[in-house]
């Protein structure tokens, strides 16, 4: 467990101690101890002025070197931040104030503006008008800036007005489109963003601060989506910008072929649930919920509609706790039936049982009383707070760590450290889980241990064939890995291999050597790390020493070369990326706003420089890689050109591929035209007239089932793709054939080549089986791969013999069973395997395989080097390559490298909604990743664990917007204010109000954001929490505020009580149960509801809640986590601390600070008077006990501290008063 020790010191004479801060500034000094003799620990200096005002910050020691690594502060002339130095080292003061300015930073990166700088508008808003990154080519002076613009619409905008109106039947809401206008002008507020490359964004907002119209482009070229809200505030429909195309060209009729095709569309229930969906392109689909509003049951239109076994519904049963303990499939009704048999289960909760009922092959410790009452065949079972009994393996114990192995008659488990005895518990904590497979009753197990401090420090998983992958680990005082072991077995008759992994760190937890050993091998060392003076990764020296990596960074950061490919000085491969350089304008210019300009790389295998110049259109789109050999006589060759056309929702419309030929020169392999129903493809033609590329035969109309999963590809000779209940394919049936000898009757069969799979119900796969023939009178061949938590095994031949384990992933490539050698390989930026290698004969780093790739992943016809290990496949994107079909497989979907595109819906489509549900990596595949076929990120950085130091000064959302990076946002400095809240004096606080507006009975009305302003509000106007904690990233950056208001409105459903067995209590009277109150909020979007339930099931394990209340509860934690340690976060919904669960849910997530939720009716209503001014929000809200008699609770920790209070809001913070 770390220790922290934090001292708030100002004006001190004198210090007695090692480090010591200069005695005459104003600091505050926090040291976290790393070790448990405290010889690792960080400490950190922030420096005030004498107005409170962070100067300086000074991580003490904390370069490889031993420097101390500072950020100094700086302010404008009106005492506001506008520009954000970067970190600088400097020999160690021993926490001394070091004095550094602009100058020094300046010098240490040898640019003129070694720090991000924003305009500020001249008003008290002081509002960005333009921002710019660090380095030369980002500077204020150069125009390569983000310009940002606050208007209202004019009548040239032409934006649309769509009418809706709402219908009742069956208490469902159905809402159409009534008519098509336009707004007039000045009815909406007009957000313009022009990125560093000039590429616009326009936000138009209602006055209720919703988006209407996200337009991209200006002018003729202008891609235009629309947001439809229903009478309720709620979010009905979603134009894509091919569907707005058609309805300006059908005169601004909407049909229904192009709501189905092209547009998103919402239906909710009397409750104001979203209870039903359509996607573009795929079936409705429903959704059911219990009374306690979880969702129980789903279905899309491939189990609706299926001929052979049709009406399935999946379902999910919850615990009292609101947890996920068993999920499966039923044949049900429709949609309302379904709700009815829902509403009629009452409690709806299953109980944990002694006894357990046994169906499709796995004992279930479960009540099964829970709805659906229909017979049912589970699919994954989920136990906590105690292991379950009954014939189960629980004698592996890792690393002989004293791990918690409660079983159901057991609750506690006394410890003993340091004389002083404790109890733990397993309460809220996952413990086991089961799995079925989709297509057979064999099931796999999980169980996961816990050492004292509840840290996971082992698992044992039981595989579907009765073998195990154990894993053990060796923690240490701050949680980092010491020792970790991995045992496997593909089944009980097979020999175990063992893994065993040691891991060193520096004095600040800087990785340092990674050692891997198997089966009792000589112990290798993977990887030993260097790192530069500002924590970078500098270098790698790889498999104990045959090949060191170098990398290099430009100012933001980014890696811009790994080895020098122009020099590669003994190395097997190195690339250079550009970013803002150009070698030749008129081939790319150069981009400044993140993507990449010019890719320039070189291996060994022929010694040939080569490099791709990218082009992109105003909409960040790839247009064109043009190929280019720079040392050779005619550089720009063309041989591996490729180049893209699209339509407005970025499906490809045509593609052009080179490919140099046998006579040296570049031949067009591929000349393709896209032809669609809406997003989905129908056809493709190759117009090349040439054999190699994508298949010759083309042309051939594909087909599509409900759910918009392609089924056949007979271009590919795919003849048939059958599917699973999860969208993956189940069976590939293609249109070659073989003869083979039918045992039985002695004459030929004529069978088709195939490939299936199979997957456990979570999604994992677990085998492949790829039937073929080779001639007349042959056996048919079987090629088995099977996938075993990593360990991958493949047997080919005759008979289904037991396959062979060939690899296991190590994190530098693989280890190769066969040969019993480690396999290292270089991967550039997206992941993509460049080139392999491994030890070679005379002990040197010896090539055994390189790939090269167009722009949208297909792999290169270059000469190789060498086949590498043919049972290894992972390749583009490091996804691993179906040989069989040419299609890669990251997990969710397969991607169509030789298409650019997905043959499915995303899963999560609605979170790129501008953008076609099969288009992959936001068609800037140079740019993008996805990690597991749902969601498309920025390769350069991981949203949920990134530095904003190394940020650029524009990225990119899931929807394709682009949008400025939290670290050049106004008031971005280092976490430090010499102010207490509420103190009455000093500089004022960092205060938010997060307002979701609403259009309903209630007309919550606007802030008068100056007024706000002038006392020390800043405002933000959200729609959804995940937007909330968008815009907060934005205006805050790396700081944090000192009160964050949550302004939105308060929910109040029921939940059970519960007995100290967990049986729930009766009035003994009228034999009723006794409910009490599950309070919450919810914000603009209704269906995104928290409720004290919601945030408890989260604490237990937030894996079992549905993506989107996940994600929602995730936002507000994040919101949350803005809130400076010991400060305050305030909930101003009704009645949120009525009951218990929601605050102590809260704060158990958003520890160390301080939480108020109100008791009483505090939704900002001042009289209808449309408008709220700073003195309504004081006067109405918070400090009358005459208004609000029921007071407020104060959370901490998990725990109400306080009730019967007021709280007082001022410009300097917040006071309470009991």
């Amino acid at each position: 467990m770390k220790k922290s020790i934090l001292f708030i010191l100002l004006f001190v004479a004198q210090i007695i101690s090692a480090q010591t801060p200069t005695a005459t500034e104003n600091y505050i000094y926090t040291k976290t101890y790393l070790s448990a003799d405290g010889s690792k620990k960080t400490e950190t200096v922030q420096y005030f002025d004498g107005l409170g005002r962070a100067k300086e910050v000074v991580q003490v020691k904390a370069t490889p070197l031993g420097k101390d690594l500072v950020v100094p502060v700086t302010y404008d002339q009106l005492g506001r931040q506008t520009k954000t130095l970067l970190p600088v080292p400097v020999a160690t003061a021993n926490s001394g104030i070091h004095g550094t300015d602009e100058s020094t930073v300046n010098s240490y990166y040898g640019v003129g503006n070694a720090f991000s700088e924003q305009k500020l508008e001249n008003s008290p808003l002081a509002r960005v008008l333009e921002a710019a990154g660090p380095g030369t080519e980002w500077a204020m002076s150069t125009g390569h800036t983000t310009k940002m613009q606050y208007l209202t619409n004019t009548t040239a905008d032409q934006v649309k007005k769509y009418t809706t109106s709402v219908s009742w039947s069956n208490a469902t809401l159905t809402t159409g489109i009534s008519s098509v206008s336009f707004y007039d002008a000045n009815q909406l507020s007009k957000n313009k963003i022009t990125d560093e490359n000039g590429n616009v964004t326009i936000d138009f907002k209602n006055s209720e601060g919703k988006t209407v119209l996200l337009r991209k482009g200006e002018g003729a070229d202008k891609l235009d989506t629309y947001y439809l809200y229903n009478t309720y505030g709620q979010l009905a429909f979603v134009i894509s910008p091919k569907a707005d195309q058609q309805i300006t060209s059908g005169n601004n009729t909407i049909t229904t072929q192009i709501l189905d095709d092209l547009c998103y569309q919402y239906v909710y229930d009397n409750k104001f649930r979203l209870v039903e969906k359509k996607l573009p392109g795929k079936g409705w689909e429903y959704m059911v919920y219990d009374l306690q509003n979880r969702l129980v049951a789903s279905q899309d239109a491939n189990m609706r509609n299926n001929p052979e076994s049709p009406n399935k519904w999946l379902f999910t049963r919850y615990d009292k706790l609101g947890r996920a303990v068993y999920t499966g499939q039923f044949t049900g009704g429709t949609r309302l039936q379904e709700q009815n048999n829902a509403n009629a289960k009452g409690l709806n909760n299953e109980s944990r049982s002694t006894t357990a009922f046994t169906l499709n092959g796995q004992e279930i410790f479960y009540t099964n009383t829970a709805y659906p009452s229909a017979t049912f065949v589970p699919y994954s079972i989920n136990y906590y707070d105690t292991y379950p009994v009954g014939n189960r393996d629980f004698t592996f114990y890792p690393l002989n760590t004293e791990v918690l192995t409660f079983y159901m008659t057991n609750t506690i488990q006394s410890f003993s450290s340091n004389g002083v005895n404790s109890v733990r518990s397993l309460k809220s904590m996952p413990t086991s889980s089961y799995v079925k497979n989709l297509d057979d009753d064999s099931w796999s197990a999980s169980h996961i241990w816990y050492d004292a401090l509840l840290r996971p420090v082992g698992s044992k998983n039981v595989n579907h064939l009765g073998g195990y992958t154990n894993t053990e680990k060796e923690l240490d005082f701050s949680g980092a890995v010491l020792r970790a072991n991995t045992f496997h077995k593909k089944a009980n008759a097979n020999t175990e291999t063992v893994i065993k992994e040691r891991f060193t760190y520096d004095d600040q937890y800087r990785l340092k050597q990674h050692y891997h050993q198997v089966n009792g091998n000589t112990e290798e060392l993977l990887a030993q790390y260097a790192y530069n003076e500002l924590g970078q990764v500098s270098g790698k020296t790889l498999g104990n020493g045959i090949q060191d990596i170098n990398y290099t960074y430009n100012i933001k950061g980014m890696v811009t070369k790994v080895n020098d490919p122009s020099n590669l000085n003994g190395k097997l491969f190195g690339y250079e990326l550009k970013f803002a350089s150009t070698s030749d304008a008129s081939v790319a210019p150069a981009n400044y706003n993140g993507n990449i300009t010019e890719m320039i790389w070189k291996s060994t295998a022929d010694n040939t420089l080569k490099k791709y110049s990218y082009r992109y259109d105003q909409y960040n789109r790839l247009l064109a890689g043009v190929y280019q050999e720079p040392e050779t006589t005619i550089p720009q060759n063309g041989f591996y050109n490729e180049t893209m056309n699209y339509d407005a929702n970025g499906n490809i419309t045509g593609l052009q591929r080179n490919q140099k030929n046998t006579g040296g020169s570049a031949a067009q392999i591929d000349n393709l035209t896209y032809a669609y129903a809406g997003n989905r493809l129908l056809t493709v033609t190759d117009s090349s007239q040439n054999y190699a590329g994508y298949p010759d035969v083309s042309g051939n109309t594909i087909g599509y089932d409900d759910n918009g999963n392609m089924k056949n590809q007979l271009d590919k000779g795919i003849l048939q793709i059958d599917y699973n209940l999860l969208n993956l394919p189940k069976k590939i049936t293609f249109n070659q054939t073989y003869e083979v000898r039918n045992v039985i009757t002695g004459l030929y069969d004529t069978n088709n080549i195939t490939t299936q799979y199979t997957y456990r119900a979570d999604g994992v796969k677990l085998k492949k089986l790829y039937t073929y023939g080779i001639a007349k009178n042959s056996l048919e061949v079987f090629k088995t791969t099977e996938y075993l938590d990593g360990f991958q095994y493949e047997f080919e031949g005759a008979f289904l013999l037991d396959s062979v384990l060939k690899f296991v992933p190590t994190s530098e490539g693989y280890y190769n069973f066969e040969n019993n050698k480690y396999i290292y390989t270089y991967t550039d930026h997206l992941g993509n395997v460049r080139l392999s290698y491994a030890k070679g004969t005379n002990g040197s780093a010896e090539a055994l395989e390189e790939n090269s790739y167009y722009p949208f992943g297909l792999k290169q016809q270059t000469p190789a080097i060498g086949v590498g290990n043919p049972a290894y496949k992972y390749q583009y994107n490091g996804k691993e390559l179906q040989e069989e079909t040419g299609w890669n497989d990251y997990g969710a979907r397969m991607y169509m490298s030789d298409i650019g595109r997905w043959g499915v819906v995303d899963p999560l489509a609605e979170s790129s909604r501008r953008y076609s549900p099969y288009a992959y990596a936001l068609n800037n595949p140079m740019r993008f990743i996805d990690p597991d076929g749902r969601s498309a990120m920025d390769s350069f950085y991981n949203y949920h664990n990134y530095s904003n130091e190394n940020r650029p000064m524009f990225s990119t959302d899931n929807d394709g917007n682009m949008y400025t990076n939290p670290i050049y946002q106004h008031n971005s400095y280092i976490d430090a204010t010499g102010a207490v809240g509420g103190s009455g004096g000093g500089n004022p606080a960092l205060n938010i109000i997060l307002n979701f507006l609403r259009a309903d009975k209630e007309n919550l009305g606007s802030f008068v954001d100056s007024d706000f302003e002038k006392n020390g509000w800043h405002v933000i106007d959200a729609t959804t929490l995940t937007d909330a904690l968008t815009k907060l990233t934005e205006y805050l950056g790396k700081s944090q505020a000192d009160n964050i208001y949550i302004n939105a409105h308060g929910l109040v459903g029921k939940r059970y009580t519960f007995d100290k067995d967990g049986t729930a209590i009766r009035n003994p009277e009228t034999g009723e149960y006794i409910l009490t109150d599950d309070t919450g909020f919810y914000t603009n979007l209704e269906t995104e509801k928290i409720y004290g339930t919601d945030l408890q099931q989260y604490s237990s394990d937030s894996s079992k809640l549905s993506v989107a209340k996940k994600g929602s509860i995730d936002s507000l934690i994040g919101i949350g986590n803005y809130v400076k340690d010991g400060k305050n976060l305030i909930m101003g919904s009704c009645f949120s601390a009525n009951d218990v669960l929601f605050g102590t849910g809260l704060s158990s997530n958003i520890k160390s600070r301080d939480i108020f939720a109100n008791r009483d009716y505090s939704s900002l209503w001042p009289n209808s008077q449309g408008t709220i001014r700073f003195q309504d929000f004081t006067g109405f809200n918070q400090t009358s006990k005459k208004n609000y008699e029921n007071g407020w609770v104060w959370y901490r920790d998990g725990k109400a501290t306080q009730t019967n209070f007021n709280i007082i809001m001022t410009k300097y913070g917040v006071k309470t008063i009991k």
